[in-house]
């Protein structure tokens, strides 16, 4: 009886990635590896990041947030910012299902920060991931 207890409170589905900073792995000497909800943040901010046509044979993958950046630091572009983010997310990432999304614009740093609430689909509880939005030159 403890047992089955036990398997229903683990993830059906464990998710695996490969660090992005290519850290090293001491105990292997392989690159490091994220899982389960580390491994989906780093695929949100991956894809929250990425421009249209900057993806080869996938144009349409990604978001128009650069575009955005540029616009001026204000709630209606932070509310086109928060709708473009929830939209990426829901076309793009299956793993994460978005409950909200807030950004507030910070204009003496010509930024934005986001912060989005999310569930990963196999784990219960309730996820944030916090970013900043900075435009590059």
């Amino acid at each position: 009886m403890v047992d089955s207890v036990i398997k229903q409170n683990k993830p059906s589905q464990i998710y695996k990635d490969f660090d992005l900073s290519f850290a090293r792995n001491l105990n292997t000497n392989d690159i490091a590896r994220k899982t389960d909800v580390a491994a989906v943040k780093q695929a949100l901010k991956v894809l929250i990041r990425t421009q249209y046509y900057e993806k080869p044979f996938q144009p349409q993958f990604g978001s128009p947030l650069a575009q955005l950046l540029f616009e001026p630091a204000d709630i209606t572009t932070a509310s086109l910012i928060a709708s473009e983010i929830k939209q990426v997310i829901d076309n793009y990432e299956k793993r994460a299902r978005v409950e909200g999304v807030v950004v507030n614009p910070q204009p003496d740093e010509n930024s934005f920060t986001a912060k989005i609430s999310f569930y990963v689909l196999g784990i219960q509880r309730r996820q944030e991931l916090d970013i900043v939005l900075e435009r590059l030159r």
